[in-house]
């Protein structure tokens, strides 16, 4: 035991310092989030009056300004402001990494109390390359951390490690995170997953239950209804996945990514990690015993099952399966004979070996960088340099990064969240206007586009005839493009100066296949 115990602390720096390292990647503001959040952030402290609109409309776009849209991150933004005011953006970088890491390291604590250190260090390198996935500074960061700080306490409350009085801090984690992302209903499932189990394990044991089983998950319901949206901002999470007219790549099935060649490495852990949990819970059902590991199960399985038509939950999963899998782990080894122990041991280390190499295998090619990838910030000092003006035509990746660097002077065509926005625009005329000329030029002619900023390394079909059509358009000019922006101006009197000196010619342009 004591050699396991002293073994244990090189895995844990093993997978503390892989996972350090994966989130260090440079922050692509080009085609982050992260932009728009901060800039959100922002209006809360310096425009409180436009607080509802921030919250209730499509707030950033001129196209579309008063459609309704929940906005669900609001509070994220209040701290990503603060942590990019506090220490820039190296400064939000590491104070990130270091959330992350604290969630990490909650869940391996949580999961050493439901087995041992050991099992738990092991069982957090094996699920490692699910919980990375999802380097992107994002709102649901704070996601990680909570769930993580909610598995700790429902665990080491019931273990006696804290008072179970602690756990009426579940509804104001809850609260939190209702406003700061959408997956909040994860968090609700959660507790009231446990606080299900607990009643019926008491009175299978023929115990009173307690006033508090009761209040704090009837208080965890009425804590989501607490943001600027009510009912509907309750609502909203499970209306997120209907069709928007504008397909995400982080809201597609892991099996229709898998048809284009995305992410083989984490979707082969999360198939291996699915067996496995399916062949533990059989044993867990075996055994008839009620256990901390049983409500875990239920909980994985099922956010298990959610990842594959939603892959966005796959890091999630990870946090959760870290705490899980070694509580099963422990159950079956303490429950199963000695070959079972032996067996299910070894698949789970060996899955720790194999998450070891891949790891290791990435990140030789991989960009270890704190802050903003290089020159990420030239586009835009070369429009503000040049006081070029909208109205602008942007393509939806590049929306966060015109956001965050020209609001309020500026207002974006389409904005990267797809609910924003009613279907039919993207059906009928973002999409269209790229594809067919006609479409083009009615939009042209009613917004009136002076300028258009798109990323260019957008490899939908209708991007890429758009930036085709555009630059051998003779009423467009090229005037600017670094390795993932491109700036056309349009070609009128008071264009030409900056056309003359910073025009480039359409021959310097190729296109692959």
């Amino acid at each position: 035991m004591r050699i396991r115990h002293y073994a244990s602390v090189p895995v844990l720096a093993v997978t503390g310092g892989l996972y350090a390292a994966w989130l260090a990647y440079p922050i692509a503001i080009v085609t982050a989030d992260i932009g728009r959040h901060i800039i959100s952030g922002s209006i809360f402290f310096r425009q409180p009056e436009l607080f509802w609109k921030l919250t209730h409309t499509n707030f950033f776009t001129y196209s579309h300004p008063d459609y309704p849209f929940i906005n669900h991150h609001w509070l994220s933004g209040v701290f990503f402001y603060f942590m990019e005011k506090t220490g820039g953006w190296q400064g939000l970088h590491i104070m990130y990494i270091l959330m992350l890491l604290l969630a990490l390291g909650l869940c391996i604590d949580a999961a050493r109390r439901v087995s041992s250190l050991w099992t738990a260090s092991v069982v957090a390198l094996a699920a490692l390359p699910l919980i990375d996935q999802r380097t992107e500074i994002r709102p649901e960061g704070f996601a990680y951390l909570i769930v993580a700080v909610m598995l700790w306490i429902l665990i080491a409350s019931e273990q006696g490690a804290i008072a179970r009085s602690r756990r009426w801090f579940l509804p104001v984690l809850l609260l939190f995170w209702t406003n700061m992302h959408a997956s909040f209903p994860v968090g609700l499932a959660l507790i009231l997953l446990f606080a299900s189990y607990e009643i019926y394990r008491a009175r299978g044991q023929g115990s009173s239950v307690t006033l508090a089983q009761w209040g704090i998950p009837l208080t965890c319901i009425l804590a989501v209804f607490v943001n600027p949206n009510g009912v509907y901002g309750v609502l909203q999470p499970f209306l997120i996945f209907r069709d928007a007219g504008y397909a995400v790549v982080e809201n597609q099935s892991v099996f229709f990514l898998e048809k284009l060649g995305m992410y083989a490495g984490p979707f082969f852990f999360l198939k291996a990690w699915m067996v496995l949990l399916v062949l533990g819970g059989v044993l867990l059902v075996r055994s008839k015993k009620a256990t901390t590991a049983v409500p875990l199960f239920l909980f994985t399985i099922a956010l298990g099952c959610t990842t594959f038509f939603a892959s966005r939950h796959i890091s999630a999963l990870g946090f959760v399966l870290a705490v899980a899998a070694a509580a099963i782990l422990k159950h079956i080894t303490d429950a199963g004979g000695k070959r079972t122990a032996w067996i299910a041991t070894g698949l789970v280390a060996l899955l720790a070996a194999v998450s070891f190499g891949w790891h290791v295998q990435q990140l030789s090619s991989r960009w270890i960088v704190i802050g903003l990838a290089p020159r990420s910030t030239a586009a835009a000092k070369f429009l503000k340099e040049n006081s070029i003006h909208g109205p602008l035509f942007n393509n939806f990746d590049i929306a966060g990064y015109l956001i965050h660097e020209f609001y309020p002077e500026e207002r974006v065509f389409v904005s990267n969240v797809p609910e924003a926005h009613p279907p039919e625009f993207f059906r009928d005329v973002y999409i269209p206007m790229q594809q067919d000329e006609a479409v083009w030029q009615q939009q042209l002619a009613q917004n009136n586009f002076n300028a258009i900023v798109l990323y260019y390394h957008d490899r939908t079909q209708w991007l890429q005839q758009f930036l085709k059509t555009r630059i051998y358009d003779p009423t467009w000019a090229p005037v600017y493009v670094d390795d993932s922006v491109l700036v056309l101006l349009r070609r009128n009197e008071k264009n030409q100066d900056l056309i003359t000196k910073h025009g480039i010619p359409s021959t310097a342009f190729t296109f692959g296949q």
